[in-house]
Parts: C-alpha cells; structure tokens; sequence
C-alpha cells in the first residue's frame, strides 16, 4: 500500500501511537512512561534511535521511486500514458506538476515529492541531446546556471542542450557556447567556466542516463532516499548535540538485547531514577 497510494497524516499518527504504546508496553489501563523522544527512536542506530520506521517519510521514499522509474522508463506503457495525461518538461525527462482541476489524482501526489527527490540525482552525458546545458546537473561542480550566473545572463540560447555547445571535429572536439557579446569583464569566470566543461565531454554515440547520488553505483534505493529525508527533516545536532553516540559499545555485544535496551536508554539519560520520576 505505501509504496503506490499516499498515507494520510491521521492513519500514520494513529499507526505511530500503536508502535509507541508497543515499545513502551503502554497498553489499556497498564500506563508506561514512553522514557525517549519518538523523534529520537526514529533515529538510525547509529545517531541513537533505534531505526523504527517515520511511516510518513518512508512513504514518501517508497513513491519516490516512480519518480526514479518515470526517468529511466521511457517506452514503457506506463509512462507513456501518464506523459500523455500529464505533460512533460526538460527534453521529456521531468514530469509535469499540474494544477488543473483534474490534477487531484495519485500521480498529483507523487509528483509533489519531486522538489525533494530532484536534488538527488545528476546526469550522466552521453549523446548529450537529451540535458539541458544550464538547467541540469551534469557538471560535477553544479548547476551551471548556478555557479556562473553572469554567464548565463548572457546565453544566447537558456535552454540550450549539452550536445548544441559541443563541437565534434575531424581531429578533436571542443566546447563553444555562443554568448550575446564576444568580450567579458571577468576573465578569470570564463577561465573557471570552460575548466568546469573540460571535466567532462559527450560521448557523442550512447544515450543520456541519470544517476542517483545517494549510492555508490548510482542507482535509486528506497533506503537512501529515506536516510536522506529523515536527515532533512531532523538534525542531527537536534538530536544529539555536538557529542557523537557509542552504537557499537551498546547494540554490537553479546549481552542480552533487554540489557542493551536498558544501556540505550541510560545513555539518553532516560532511565527511571528519582530525578527523572520527579521531573514527570
């Protein structure tokens, strides 16, 4: 269910108040304490939490990975009927994010992630016909719109593809951007700008790809875009301060999992002494 329809927000409050009240063996008329932040069990071991599910962020990095399919599936009879319905922008690649009175659907839904999901992926320049110049990630460095604004005040040509400024000769090949004027008062920016473009050069013959940042090989886990939103969503300075969290002394021992639940809580300062009976 959560990986194709959106949850709404009072099921996912009513579902986290069933895992709190479970953790905490807090159910009916038997009260418990819940002793840690739910914000904090939420947590990837390694931060101090104890890696339960944000139900909320999780479905939102399960449909992100439509988003991931509607960027690599292009041909696929899904796709091409939601293109249709929907639109498309930036040489086909990006999904349309429409405000027609139609738009109220499940794929409206999943495109409102995409302001999330956006910045985790970059291009990989084949052909180059099919990114945009200025407007995608292809540079290492950056946008390019980004990093060398006064330049792009001055393309002829904003919506440019990365294969209209590459120049394919007999002997070699060369980048020529055309610019509105010939002459330019920062020398050093056109120096910097055309040794960013050097970093990297069409192919000229294999298609355009996307790559996912988050893993190493470059390709969309549900787990990384996950990771990445819950470290949006909650510092980890918020959480911990500046002190780090000794993970592996508490979970990875041979001691009883109730015994390491107990030195958990004890090193978030949770644990049931008097000062903290006081303080409830």
């Amino acid at each position: 269910y959560l990986s194709l329809f959106p949850l709404p927000a009072s099921v996912a409050h009513k579902m986290e108040a069933l895992q709190r009240n479970f953790l905490w063996g807090s159910f009916g008329s038997d009260f418990k304490f819940h002793l840690v932040r739910w914000n904090m069990v939420k947590q990837p071991f390694t931060i101090g939490g104890l890696g339960v599910k944000d139900l909320r962020l999780f479905n939102e990095a399960l449909l992100g990975k439509w988003l991931w399919r509607f960027l690599n599936e292009k041909g696929k009879l899904w796709r091409e009927v939601v293109a249709l319905k929907y639109g498309t922008t930036n040489f086909g690649w990006f999904p349309s994010r429409s405000n027609g009175s139609y738009g109220c659907s499940l794929w409206r839904y999943i495109v409102k992630g995409w302001e999330r999901f956006y910045p985790h992926f970059s291009f990989e320049v084949g052909e180059g016909t099919t990114i945009s110049f200025w407007h995608n990630q292809w540079s290492g460095e950056g946008l390019l719109r980004n990093l060398f604004p006064s330049l792009f005040a001055l393309a002829q040509n904003r919506e440019a593809s990365v294969a209209d400024y590459w120049v394919q000769g007999n002997v070699s090949s060369v980048w020529r951007p055309i610019f509105v004027r010939d002459s330019f008062a920062d020398d050093d920016t056109l120096v910097r700008f055309f040794s960013v473009l050097s970093e990297t050069n069409p192919d000229g013959f294999t298609s355009d790809k996307v790559r996912w940042k988050l893993e190493p090989k470059g390709c969309f886990s549900v787990k990384s875009f996950y990771l990445k939103l819950l470290s949006l969503n909650y510092s980890t300075r918020e959480i911990l301060g500046d002190q780090g969290f000794p993970c592996k002394v508490i979970w990875r021992t041979l001691a009883p999992v109730k015994v390491s639940f107990f030195v958990w809580e004890a090193s978030h300062g949770k644990i049931l002494t008097i000062d903290n009976l006081q303080k409830r």
